[in-house]
């Protein structure tokens, strides 16, 4: 771990570590993108409509983006890398879902209806992006890590660099 590693900085909810909360959002996200997804197509073959097929693609994206964090934890082998998938497929998940609660509500209906859809709505985004900040922060933890194993945020090069102009100029006394 880099020098940073107990900074609150990198600490999220409860006491954890970034990284660690990450894996435990994973988590979450899979079991809800499991549930969601049963529930999604469950409706879907019921009563067909593209509320149902964009909530069914985002659990899927849900799910998907998930497993290489979890992978990564199981295997210890830690990268920004492993993130980029959640980071991308959560956003896009999030944007689905927005679209289908712009479509629900912009159908004709009946008012009680349309607004007890109101509140998934409106806490799930709060409650994602949320989630979605810790993920992002154990993003940038691994990322600074690997530019401070590198040797900054040239990576090899900059050692490289440093070294000849070492030598070329000779530090001052």
């Amino acid at each position: 771990m880099c020098c940073y590693s107990c900074s609150s900085k990198w600490m999220c909810w409860c006491g954890f570590h970034v990284t660690t909360g990450s894996i435990v959002v994973a988590w979450i996200y899979l079991l809800a993108g499991f549930f969601d997804f049963l529930f999604a197509i469950n409706l879907f073959f019921y009563r067909i409509s593209i509320v149902h097929f964009i909530n069914l693609i985002s659990a899927i994206l849900l799910m998907c983006g998930s497993v290489p964090i979890i992978v990564g934890a199981v295997r210890r082998k830690r990268t920004s890398k492993m993130y980029r998938p959640f980071l991308i497929t959560t956003a896009i998940s999030l944007v689905l879902t927005e679209i289908a609660g712009i479509i629900r509500f912009t159908r004709n209906g009946n008012h009680a209806t349309v607004f007890s859809y109101l509140w998934p709505y409106i806490l799930v985004p709060i409650v994602s992006i949320w989630l979605y900040s810790i993920v992002y922060r154990a993003y940038k933890f691994e990322q600074q890590n690997e530019e401070e194993k590198n040797g900054g945020p040239f990576g090899q090069n900059a050692k490289v660099i440093n070294q000849q102009y070492a030598k070329v100029m000779p530090m001052p006394i």
